[in-house]
């Protein structure tokens, strides 16, 4: 395992750990349920064999870890509030992570094939693939799942991208998140430190329910997507309930109030990841009239390598309309 941190750290993941493949019985169960009731919203692609997401045998023949890695994003505090601008979620405010994470992806796995041989075999995934990433990361012990739903990182937070190797190589056994996590054990030799995988980051806190604007977290660890800002933002194609609008708010894309709120956020150390910086992309905010008069063309040519090119022009158009008319104090209906 200590050459796989030698490896994540020089392709630019500080924080990694891996997990023994094994069946996630109680987190297939839970996304069942979310499927049962609808709560997953339009997001069809969840279900699509569901239970790929936690047996990566079925993905890659012969899987035997899973190596979850971490790159730490907070790129600061939102600036006081602007007249005639709309919020960005923080993980947009640079480049397109899932763009920037690939590369560090391939570096990895080219570096992997190097030294183990071309005999193993790798599939990798920033987000897009069907593995629960969350769910793996807790397992290999990089964190634990907050009532928001998030992965939380001891001594660093949610404010983290997540991207999986699933291989047919043994390399579970320990996780190196940043030096002052609370995880740690015993050191076993050759700078391997196993952590817990049953940590709770919340204990009695509910800060993040009882903040959320729309009420999406409707229990501890359970959120109902169709309710959700990130989700009505970026993933719901066609037009947004008036009283889910008027609860959007100024949010133009995504949002981080089940974050903000969250303690292991609080204070928030800017990580050293210029790509993500908001001089990389559109920043923290939009002007209401960003993408007036663009065609789709131009929209993507402007936004080109950042999340906002992913949702489309007519998305955020219709979401800077909302924010414009809550903004202004306008009904929202109709």
């Amino acid at each position: 395992m200590e050459g796989i941190v030698s490896l994540a750290r020089e392709a630019g993941f500080p924080l990694v750990g891996a997990a023994r493949v094994r069946p996630l019985e109680e987190d297939e169960r839970s996304l069942r349920e979310r499927l049962r009731s609808g709560s997953h919203g339009t997001m069809r692609f969840l279900e699509r064999a569901p239970e790929r997401r936690f047996h990566p045998e079925i993905v890659l023949a012969g899987a035997r870890s899973v190596i979850v890695l971490g790159v730490p994003y907070f790129p600061g505090d939102f600036p006081a509030p602007q007249e005639a601008r709309a919020r960005v979620s923080r993980f947009a405010w640079g480049k397109d992570y899932h763009e920037v994470i690939e590369g560090r992806l391939a570096a990895m796995v080219s570096s992997m094939r190097e030294r183990f041989g071309k005999d193993a075999s790798f599939r990798s995934y920033v987000d897009t693939g069907p593995v629960a990433e969350k769910a793996w990361a807790r397992e290999a012990g990089l964190g634990g799942i907050g009532k928001n739903t998030l992965l939380i990182v001891p001594g660093v937070g949610s404010y983290v991208f997540l991207a999986v190797i699933l291989t047919d190589m043994e390399m579970w056994g320990c996780s190196h998140p940043l030096p002052s996590s609370p995880l740690e054990g015993e050191d076993q030799g050759g700078g391997c430190v196993p952590r817990s995988k049953s940590w709770d980051p919340c204990g009695g806190c509910t800060l993040c329910i009882e903040a959320c604007p729309t009420g999406a977290l409707i229990g501890p660890r359970v959120l109902d997507a169709r309710r959700c800002i990130s989700y009505l933002t970026i993933e719901h194609k066609g037009e947004i309930e008036p009283d889910l609008a008027r609860s959007v708010g100024g949010w133009a894309f995504g949002c981080d109030v089940c974050q903000e709120v969250c303690p292991h956020n609080a204070p928030g150390t800017i990580a050293d990841e210029p790509e993500f910086r908001p001089e990389a992309g559109p920043g923290p905010n939009l002007p209401l009239d960003a993408v007036e008069g663009l065609s789709e063309g131009a929209f993507r040519k402007k936004f080109d390598g950042t999340s906002l090119a992913r949702a489309g022009r007519k998305r955020i158009a219709r979401n800077l309309e909302i924010a414009r008319k809550n903004i202004a104090g306008e009904s929202v209906d109709g």
